[in-house]
């Protein structure tokens, strides 16, 4: 078995050669190396140019295809899709820098399960962000001792760095092109996927650092272009909902419910939060990206509740309530949180 690591490259000789050089350091399961340049200036172009001669890709295992202008990051992706043969494929950022036995943790997950066709490895960009004191190497270290062999389900995959299986490509086929440049298109892609059947899960043991936005930032009309394919993405699936619940009360028949309805939400790409008294205990729900818990004493719950609701930058669109002072008042403070309040 083998995976094929696909990479745009756009400029950035310096992200670009850390993360290659990540790749050949720190990469044990078998692989080749298949990069787009989209047009890059001189010393880019002659740095991928000269990766043909380095002994460490063996001739073979390296594929280099140039583009004379920047063509977006999606083309330029599928162009590498296209020649691609490996039983795994790497969608793979070339800001990113990868960490020890990565490539075979992701093989791992990926394997561990017929129903599972994409896995994203853990990352700052998925809010993992390294304490200062450790190396990134000391840190992923910790990461692989301690999650060795386990994952959490996610709605769609995080696009710097997303393993899609063979299946899944042969069964609903590369990337939309309609998204221009890019953003959106693993998103899109995901929810192919699940259509299809395959769920797209991070392995928790995994590691690559993400230098967030490096490309996208030479664009001088990025904030359009984000909007343009946000639009062309909600039109398309719907826009995700933000539901908060908050339960002070046991009600065995409501959580059992609780954990199926939370459950379907987070997989059409809702976010949920769920607010607990710690009294009533462990609130039985699926462990998925998109679903987050939070347990507090009874002292101060409301308080905490409504300082959380109010500050919060990203608005919730329903907010549901088992606590009656709690939800009367959040009823009168409805102008302020604009989310719609229902009891439970």
């Amino acid at each position: 078995m083998s995976c094929d690591i696909i990479i745009a490259v756009w400029n950035l000789k310096k992200y670009t050669r850390n993360c290659i050089e990540s790749i050949l350091k720190y990469t044990d399961y078998p692989f080749r190396l298949i990069v787009t340049d989209n047009g890059s200036r001189r010393e880019t172009k002659e740095y991928l140019e000269s990766l043909k001669n380095d002994p460490r890709l063996k001739g073979r295992n390296y594929a280099l295809i140039r583009n004379e202008d920047n063509l977006g990051a999606t083309k330029a992706l599928n162009q590498g899709l296209k020649i691609s043969e490996g039983d795994y494929a790497m969608i793979l950022n070339n800001d990113t820098v990868v960490t020890k036995g990565w490539l075979t943790e992701m093989v791992k997950i990926g394997e561990s399960s017929k129903e599972i066709g994409i896995v994203n490895p853990n990352s700052n960009n998925l809010g993992l962000r390294k304490p200062r004191w450790l190396s990134l190497s000391r840190y992923a270290e910790g990461l692989m001792r301690k999650y060795d062999g386990q994952f959490i389900e996610m709605a769609t995959a995080v696009g710097f760095c997303y393993m899609v299986k063979r299946e899944v490509i042969d069964k609903i086929g590369i990337l939309s092109e309609e998204y221009g440049l890019g953003n959106f298109e693993e998103t899109e892609y995901s929810i192919r996927a699940a259509r299809s059947g395959y769920k797209s899960v991070v392995s928790k043991a995994s590691y690559v650092w993400h230098k967030e936005h490096a490309s996208f930032d030479l664009l001088d009309n990025f904030e359009e272009m984000f909007e343009k394919n946000q639009k062309m993405f909600y039109d398309m699936f719907g826009k995700p909902e933000r539901l908060l619940y908050v339960l002070t009360q046991k009600n065995e028949k409501y959580l059992k419910r609780l954990k199926i309805d939370t459950y379907e939400l987070a997989k059409k790409c809702n976010w949920i939060w769920v607010i607990s008294k710690r009294k009533i205990g462990k609130i039985p729900l699926n462990v998925h990206t998109n679903i987050i818990r939070f347990r507090y004493l009874s002292f101060g719950l409301r308080l905490r509740c409504i300082f959380r609701i109010l500050v919060k930058k990203k608005k919730f669109n329903t907010i549901l309530i088992d606590d009656k002072l709690l939800y009367n008042i959040l009823t009168r403070l409805e102008s302020f949180h604009k989310a719609a309040i229902k009891k439970i």
